[in-house]
């Protein structure tokens, strides 16, 4: 007869052990939910200035940015140029010092991924997706002609980034406007076309200003003989790229204009975000809207952000040095710590992430303009800016990988440039 056991004693023990476990679970689950509610959990590797890669749409709440799983992202990365060099045409054939637009090869985008960081600013621009003016069709209504060979080299280079677990973040980029114009001789290329917005937007170019032009249009003032206006043509154009990439996960972002200011008059941003990021939201619910304000306090021209999901403040860096001026360097009226630590103050006043467009690691690889003061100290300053960044939950891009239009123009990312990022 086989040994009856003693479960009065058996019982007990059991008890015991489950509310053991129950309590190590419970624990567990408040910690995890505490964490996900006010302290996200990081997705950044620890010691370097490289998130680690994450995949699918991004989201914001309030001053970070989260995966799906509710953990902190934090998007490192590079600018990537040669898709914003427009023509007049808006054509890859090259025209006048050599602008067209370029394309990455997949061994470029080998290249970039090897160097381990998780995003890309991906500058293009209006004057490519939209060369021909928009016309007139039944009803008033305007009819756009867009740039299908454009749109299919921009489809084929996210298609690689995509392959190698890069996510995008879109630039509408302009600089010195568009080819309507000329670059200053202060530039790296001086007297060269400028890149961005099409030609047929300023047929009054040869009697106005870049300065005059950006402010016109910045305050919706369109000039005679050019359809629509200067804000639902530019609408229009945003709405149709971030709209062809509804659904395409790669595409986390837009940055909806770069550097948005002017310089005879006044630029109303607050009016011209107002207009623009619903629009990009109603045909594209996923993506970041990231709205560029200039970087240094006195400065700024946005007071007020649109009431719509997922926007971010965006800002670049252009001081010379981190806190102090380096061996023959001129004082600034600000260093780059205390410009950021201000945009870092009015991202958390807006409640919403911060994002460094634009980073030249002090000039430590010779890509600024003339205007600029080279930093010796650039190695030790650019690793403080990557730990503040990181300390404070704040995404960056480096400007730039290289200049795929003007490499003799402008230096590539140097080895010692990456050792530096990746502090």
């Amino acid at each position: 007869m086989p040994r009856r056991r003693n479960r009065s004693r058996v019982l007990p023990i059991v008890v015991v052990l489950v509310l053991i476990l129950l309590v190590a679970v419970t624990g567990a689950l408040v910690v995890s939910e505490h964490r996900s509610a006010s302290t996200p959990s990081p997705a950044t590797t620890p010691g370097t200035g490289t998130g680690t890669a994450s995949t699918g749409y991004l989201h914001t709440s309030g001053v970070h940015l989260l995966n799906s799983s509710g953990q902190v992202v934090q998007l490192s990365g590079l600018n990537v140029s040669g898709m914003e060099s427009t023509n007049s045409q808006g054509s890859d054939v090259p025209g006048p010092c050599k602008s067209g637009w370029k394309p990455l090869t997949s061994s470029e985008v080998q290249q970039i991924a090897a160097y381990g960081f998780n995003s890309v600013r991906l500058p293009v621009s209006w004057g490519n997706i939209e060369p021909t003016a928009p016309t007139a069709g039944t009803g008033g209504q305007l009819v756009h002609q867009w740039n299908t060979s454009y749109m299919a080299a921009l489809d084929s280079e996210i298609a690689l980034l995509a392959q190698a677990h890069i996510q995008v973040i879109l630039d509408m980029h302009q600089s010195t406007w568009g080819p309507a114009f000329l670059t200053p001789a202060y530039s790296k290329k001086p007297s060269c076309p400028g890149g961005g917005m099409p030609v047929w937007l300023n047929p009054n170019a040869a009697s106005e200003t870049v300065g005059k032009a950006s402010c016109e249009f910045l305050s919706n003032h369109g000039e005679p003989g050019v359809p629509g206006t200067p804000w639902s043509d530019f609408i229009a154009a945003e709405t149709y790229l971030d709209g062809h990439f509804s659904g395409n996960a790669t595409v986390v972002g837009q940055d909806v204009l770069n550097e948005p200011f002017c310089g005879e008059g006044v630029a109303d941003l607050n009016a011209f975000y107002a207009a623009v990021a619903p629009a990009i939201h109603q045909v594209n619910q996923n993506i970041l809207i990231m709205l560029e304000d200039k970087d240094d306090p006195g400065s700024y021209l946005l007071s007020q952000l649109p009431a719509v999901p997922n926007v971010m403040l965006s800002t670049h860096l252009h001081e010379d040095y981190w806190t102090a001026p380096s061996a023959g360097q001129t004082p600034l009226p600000i260093s780059g710590q205390a410009a950021l630590q201000a945009n870092v103050q009015r991202a958390a006043q807006f409640n919403v992430p911060l994002y460094i467009g634009e980073f030249y690691v002090f000039d430590g690889t010779g890509s600024q303009s003339k205007k600029r003061q080279a930093d010796a100290n650039w190695v030790s300053d650019t690793a403080a800016f990557v730990n503040f960044c990181r300390q404070n939950d704040i995404s960056w891009s480096f400007w730039a990988w290289v200049q795929k239009i003007h490499p003799e123009a402008q230096a590539s990312l140097t080895p010692a440039a990456i050792s530096a990022l990746k502090q």
